[in-house]
């Protein structure tokens, strides 16, 4: 029989060997990335959220201090004030009952909670770990994303609709804009079989990405790829992606007998039709001028009701039926006025600030990037073209504080 401190050791050995915590906070919030974008699996996305909430509320319960500590900084500060915002733009909202239901679900839940909550499930993990998990959970959401297209290509192609004819594969935009960054850290993994993946993985994914036909998609990858390549002062990669284009392209125009016309439209066109000259954000922009301190309340629902309802005193609008703002930035504007506007603005920098921060102070530096070039590629770049939906900042706000968490304060 063993005593009660040989027991006590042995204890303490397997939890150093086998540390169960880390590997259910790490596999929760993997899991949960990896499935967060895919739709038809709502069940299991619902579950995943409540097992990272109880776990966090757990760990608050046990540890409330020291897990407070990680929201001691501008960037917690600067979402708190986005969100008190968007509640305050409930005040002035022409329809509070949309507004009330898509600030609950999209601000409050998908946004705030569910940032706060991958934090504080991760706030005591090592930074490799968490960089890691990032990296890896995006990679293998390729998997799911790569099923569901294949599928709904063969059932196109049975309806008779070609591929690369189509807009119908937009809406997964945002998924390869996130999953990017982290192929381009995979090219830095040494070994034959790691470069043999990546180039696997590189042809489905260019594949998919062109099959989008959004440019606004193309535009933001393209400027994380030269921002990585140049914080990363990487040169094979970028060459080997020119000529590798080029050829594709240059295969698709000689085999080409109408089926990829819309493609090279799209490819060829020097402006952006509809978006500007009474298109969706200058009709959006109309409104905005119309109420620009206080704004018309949240929610793409109300938006659309109060295009629809205003459309007849602008006939010069070029869509009879509201399908957007298509900027971001003016969405949040036209819901709570110059207060969302400044609050926006001011969320956005914090982020750009605190990710910068993170890159230049850390040594784990991968993460930090990884997030930057979503952000900026999703939020920015593609926020000018599309209204992109703002709940995606969770997964950069809730792994940014948890990779840049002060150690010594926690422990």
């Amino acid at each position: 029989m063993l005593s009660g401190v040989q027991m006590k050791k042995v204890i303490s050995i397997i939890n150093k060997r086998f540390n169960y915590y880390s590997y259910w906070n790490l596999g929760i919030v993997f899991f949960f990335i990896a499935i967060y974008f895919l739709d038809g699996v709502t069940r299991y996305k619902h579950s995943l959220a409540g097992l990272i909430y109880l776990t966090a509320i757990i760990y608050l319960i046990k540890d409330r201090k020291r897990a407070f500590s990680i929201f001691k900084n501008n960037l917690f500060l600067s979402l708190v004030f986005f969100v008190v915002a968007m509640l305050c733009s409930l005040i002035i909202s022409k329809d509070v009952n949309i507004s009330l239901k898509a600030i609950n679900k999209s601000v409050v839940e998908k946004l705030f909670i569910t940032a706060i909550a991958i934090a504080i499930v991760l706030y005591r993990e090592k930074r490799k770990h968490i960089s890691n998990l990032l990296i890896f959970s995006l990679i293998f959401s390729m998997l799911p994303l790569t099923i569901k297209e294949i599928l709904q290509y063969i059932n196109e192609y049975r309806q008779g609709i070609m591929p690369l004819s189509a807009f119908e594969h937009r809406y997964i935009s945002d998924w390869l804009i996130f999953i990017v960054p982290a192929l381009f850290t995979l090219w830095l993994y040494k070994g034959v079989k790691n470069k043999i993946l990546f180039f696997s993985l590189s042809v489905i994914f260019v594949a998919i990405t062109i099959g989008t036909l959004q440019r606004g998609t193309w535009l933001s990858i393209v400027v994380a790829f030269i921002i990585w390549c140049v914080v990363k002062k990487e040169i094979k990669l970028p060459v080997i992606a020119i000529i590798g284009f080029s050829i594709l392209l240059s295969g698709l125009a000689t085999v080409n007998q109408g089926q990829f016309d819309r493609l090279f439209f799209k490819l060829e066109q020097t402006n952006s039709s509809h978006r500007y000259g009474n298109g969706t954000q200058d009709s959006a922009l109309d409104l905005i001028k119309e109420n620009p301190i206080t704004g018309y309340g949240y929610g793409e629902q109300l938006f659309y009701k109060i295009y629809n309802e205003r459309v007849i005193d602008y006939p010069d609008w070029i869509f009879k039926q509201s399908i957007g703002p298509h900027n971001t930035v003016l969405s949040i504007w036209f819901a709570a006025g110059i207060f969302g506007l400044i609050t926006t603005l001011y969320l956005f920098v914090s982020i750009f600030i605190y990710l910068f921060n993170g890159y230049r102070n850390n040594t784990v530096k991968d993460g930090f990037l990884i997030l930057m070039l979503i952000f900026i590629g999703d939020i920015i770049v593609r926020g000018l073209f599309e209204t992109v939906n703002i709940s995606n900042m969770a997964i950069i706000i809730g792994i940014a504080l948890a990779l840049n968490s002060d150690k010594k304060l926690i422990n």
